[in-house]
């Protein structure tokens, strides 16, 4: 196990190794950790006006290529504004990875400033909604870009803490497994 692998360079890696070359966000306090990770070697972070364009974006740039759609919001209310594009990717069968930062974690019991309880706001409309924690980073990783381009492709949202973007990614590192049909290059 690599001492310096974080969550937010698990996951970078992860995107790379699945083709993805190109990340729609907005830049935010939450997902900035992920941003550092991705400068240097990408994929590269396209900045969008607000969140439901950087969605609509990550959709459009996979149909175009085929490959997996990834999009990236702040905490709150700009998860809330992924949501119309991640459903539309998940009912037009088009691979997409969303991931949307939060509140640290020891803040979000108590917390009532722009946070919303993702899991439940994406289950409805994607394939998996989960969470990024560093026990298990590598394991939701593959899982996560697996689902998104098995058979009847569609959107995949992770949660992930302002926190745990820095936090040491704890299981054994690996390998983006076979994708499904949908999977190429973006």
């Amino acid at each position: 196990m690599n001492p310096e692998r974080t969550v937010a360079t698990a996951l970078v890696g992860y995107l790379r190794q699945a083709g993805v070359t190109q990340v729609f966000g907005y830049p935010g306090e939450s997902v900035v950790d992920f941003m550092e990770a991705a400068r240097d070697d990408g994929p590269a972070i396209i900045a969008a006006v607000r969140e439901a364009s950087a969605a609509f974006m990550a959709e459009g740039a996979a149909m175009r290529t085929g490959g997996i759609g990834t999009c990236l919001s702040t905490l709150g209310p700009g998860s809330t504004a992924l949501l119309n594009g991640v459903a539309g990717a998940t009912l037009d069968r088009v691979p997409m990875l969303a991931i949307s930062g939060q509140v640290e974690s020891s803040r979000e019991q108590y917390w009532t400033h722009q946070l919303v309880d993702q899991g439940r706001l994406f289950a409805p409309v994607t394939k998996l909604a989960a969470r990024l924690e560093p026990g298990s980073a590598d394991a939701v990783l593959r899982r996560a870009l697996r689902t998104a381009t098995a058979e009847r492709p569609g959107a995949v949202h992770l949660t992930v803490t302002t926190d745990t973007f820095g936090m040491t990614v704890q299981d054994g590192g690996g390998t983006v497994p076979p994708l499904g049909p949908a999977a190429g290059s973006l």
